[in-house]
């Protein structure tokens, strides 16, 4: 061993440094390349972006590429109502966030002398802030440990399917320009720590980092609010410190640093509207106050009573944990300065307590609910190692001479914390990216740590085969998770608006939409169509998926899942105009190609998404399940015998000994010993979209079978309602552009008469 030490003893540091920055460009370069995958695969069909938020970002560079950047500030209720929220209008200055849409606007003067259209460059966006992140954690992990750890970093972040998420083309979202910058304030953060070990003492050198990282704040909080989630971060490095170190400069002139974040990020991020015309404003103002705050009072307790100090401290974090308890069980308080639905992410646990509007949009979905355990190592790479971030940690701080990397450390050592939390309580699906660059940066600071106390261990003993073992788990896992993420990338499902929620290509969304454009100027749909309803058609829309308003959407719901008397209410109460106002609904079916039928078991559309609509219009389970929406049961009885029985939901199945009990709709009782197949059943005769779309598809020349006879309507007629046009659609292979067999997707638009 002393041999091996030796022998990178004589290795040249310059060279090191050669080889360590020639390698981090070529992954720079493949971070950048996997990302633009879906570029190449899918801008050939035109539109290519998801149909969500992408959609409302591209229409928002669009205004701000013609009419100048100051356009934003005119985005009010007044200009808007023409296309978004009618009739009271959408305000995007308090709705939404500017930075990406400033940022498409910006540079797209640029990027048109290549060729490039405004669609392109505003899908190019997530790629382009995933590979600048990848840069900025680099730059970060060198900072705290120099080359080994930054090409860790590197490795653990760029390729992680998790991270690829919502940092890859055409899934344009908030969340990688958001990283990228607050990673940009961790280096601030980073940077005063790294002065401090150096010997600078000056309090005014920590001021003017400090204002850097305010700057870099406010360009994180253009984007997205979860740029809170990073101060929080260096919030838990500062609260831990005194037990790190016992040395009181360093909360002084982090006092300092903090005081500069905070009058940076005053000075410099005034025209974020969507932070100062909001509630957000407090949240934002108070985190980064608590920063000075924090650092204040450490230094105050350890100049005045030293090592006493630090126990007044941990008995002040004692009373802070029994606050946040108290906190925890009146949560509403905080629905004061955050919305719900960022609340519900950070506590999912009281996601039954919110209204069934919150709960069905994607965040009440957690982690775990989406990714099996067995798949973690998959989706997070060498990620599953953050924990042990903390137990080396732990150990560090134990050795005096420790101490110092671990202060170092703080900004990754506070994401492994806040992303082990993040996983443990099964936080919302839409965190993914942002768990996994927390977990990733965790991970590569866990092996980073374990390679250097490998190498620097003499005698081969418990210490160094638990290091050995973490660098085997560790090098396996960041394999795995390379392998994966790259895979991942060049595998790129198509996005939502050429495939229409499946995996495939149709020209369903793209054909109906060009179809409404012109004949529809208003139009009445579920709140997931919003975007691109207003953005392709060109036509006016009630609610889209930034519309958090239960009253409105509500009555949207019972328009959709009512009677058609119900649409009528809904057009008279929003004045929607008889023969320019339009229907839209939609949904994939199982399909027949021998006698032509479409089946009744829905994939994707608004079949499904009825159980919330129907939720979110007032109805409970109980009045949902074996009404509106059944469940055909095929499953074997106790003598072995296959049975087919019509049931409420899957949640009425009850374990009764070493047999299943079903309860049949009408109160038959059968024990089963297995149960093969759950096939969702809908009651057409109910539900106006199950009729829109059951009478489209009739009316089209194909047949429809509801599997349960009793649940299709022997006539649908309709008063004030004509179809225009139903589009049933093939799905495709976008390679080959072969015809997926079994399966359609189905929209129709209807004309509403008065």
């Amino acid at each position: 061993m002393r041999s091996k030490m030796k022998l990178l003893e004589t290795i040249d540091p310059k060279s090191i440094r050669i080889i360590a920055i020639f390698l981090t460009a070529v992954l720079l370069v493949a971070s950048l390349y996997i990302r633009v995958i879906p570029f190449f695969k899918y801008s050939k069909f035109g539109i290519w972006l998801q149909y969500d938020d992408s959609l409302s970002v591209y229409w928002q560079s669009e205004q701000l590429y013609l009419h100048g950047l100051g356009y934003w500030w005119k985005l009010t209720p007044e200009n808007t109502r023409y296309l978004w929220w009618w009739p009271e209008g959408r305000d995007f200055r308090i709705t939404d966030f500017p930075g990406l849409a400033m940022t498409g606007a910006l540079f797209y003067p640029a990027l048109k002398t290549f060729g490039l259209r405004l669609v392109d460059w505003v899908g190019l966006l997530p790629a382009v802030f995933g590979a600048l992140t990848a840069l900025a954690v680099t730059v970060l992990g060198w900072l705290i440990g120099g080359p080994l750890l930054a090409f860790l970093s590197l490795l653990a972040v760029s390729f992680q399917q998790a991270f690829l998420q919502r940092s890859i083309a055409s899934f344009v979202e908030k969340v990688s320009p958001t990283t990228f910058y607050s990673t940009l304030y961790l280096i601030t953060y980073a940077w005063a720590v790294m002065e401090y070990n150096k010997g600078t003492r000056d309090p005014r050198k920590y001021f003017v980092i400090g204002l850097i990282g305010g700057l870099t704040l406010s360009l994180s909080s253009a984007y997205w609010s979860g740029f809170l989630g990073f101060v929080g971060i260096t919030i838990v490095g500062l609260l831990i410190l005194p037990f790190i170190t016992p040395e009181k400069d360093l909360p002084k002139l982090m006092a300092f640093y903090s005081i500069g974040v905070l009058i940076g990020y005053v000075a410099t991020g005034w025209w974020v509207t969507t932070v100062w015309m909001t509630k957000l404003k407090y949240a934002a103002i108070g985190l980064i106050a608590l920063l000075g705050i924090i650092s204040a009072t450490e230094y105050i307790l350890l100049e005045k009573f030293s090592d006493r100090g630090r126990k007044i401290w941990f008995g002040i974090l004692l009373a802070l944990i029994l606050w946040a308890i108290i906190v925890e069980q009146h949560f509403t308080i905080l629905f004061k300065f955050l919305p719900g639905r960022y609340v519900m992410m950070l506590m999912p646990w009281i996601k039954k307590e919110v209204d069934p509007l919150a709960q069905s949009v994607a965040e009440h979905q957690g982690i775990w609910n989406v990714i099996s355990v067995s798949a973690a190592p998959n989706v997070f790479g060498i990620g599953i190692l953050a924990p042990i971030a903390l137990l080396n940690a732990v150990a560090l701080i134990s050795r005096k001479e420790g101490r110092n990397d671990v202060v170092a450390s703080l900004p990754m050592l506070a994401m492994a914390l806040f992303g082990t939390y993040l996983i443990t309580v099964n936080t919302s699906v839409y965190l993914l990216t942002l768990v996994g660059y927390m977990l990733g940066l965790g991970g590569a600071l866990a092996l980073y740590w374990s390679i250097r106390e490998f190498l620097s261990l003499r005698s081969f003993d418990i210490k160094k085969l638990y290091h050995a073992s973490v660098i085997l788990l560790g090098l396996i896992t960041l394999a795995i998770g390379i392998s994966n993420g790259v895979t991942f990338a060049i595998n790129y499902p198509v996005p939502s608006f050429l495939s229409a929620g499946t995996s495939f290509y149709t020209p369903l969304f793209p054909e109906t939409l060009e179809f409404m454009r012109g004949k529809c100027k208003f139009a009445v749909a579920w709140w997931d169509y919003g975007y691109m309803l207003g953005v392709v058609a060109n036509t006016t829309t009630l609610v889209d998926p930034l519309a958090y308003n239960m009253v409105k959407i509500s009555k949207v719901a019972k328009a959709l899942t009512g009677t058609e008397d119900d649409l009528v209410n809904l057009a008279k109460a929003f004045a929607l105009p008889p023969n320019r106002t339009c229907v839209f609904t939609y949904e994939v079916f199982s399909y027949i190609p021998s006698s032509k039928t479409i089946l009744g078991i829905p994939r994707a559309g608004d079949f499904a998404k009825s159980i919330w609509m129907l939720r979110i219009r007032g109805l409970n389970d109980s009045q949902i399940f074996g009404k509106y929406i059944m469940y055909l049961l095929i499953g074997r009885d106790l003598s072995g015998r296959t049975v087919q029985l019509v049931i409420p939901s899957p949640s009425t199945l009850r374990v009764s000994g070493n047999a299943i009990e079903a309860r049949s709709v009408d109160g038959r009782v059968v024990l089963l010993s297995a149960v093969t197949n759950l096939i969702p059943l809908f009651n057409i005769k109910k539900v106006l979209l199950y009729k829109l779309i059951y009478n489209g598809v009739i009316q089209s020349g194909y047949n429809f079978d509801t599997i349960l006879q009793s649940l299709k309507p022997t006539e649908v007629r309709f008063k004030h309602l004509k179809l225009l046009k139903a589009f049933v659609e093939d799905l495709r292979d976008p390679d080959t552009n072969a015809t997926i067999p079994g399966i359609k997707a189905v929209s129709v638009v209807y004309l509403y008469t008065g």
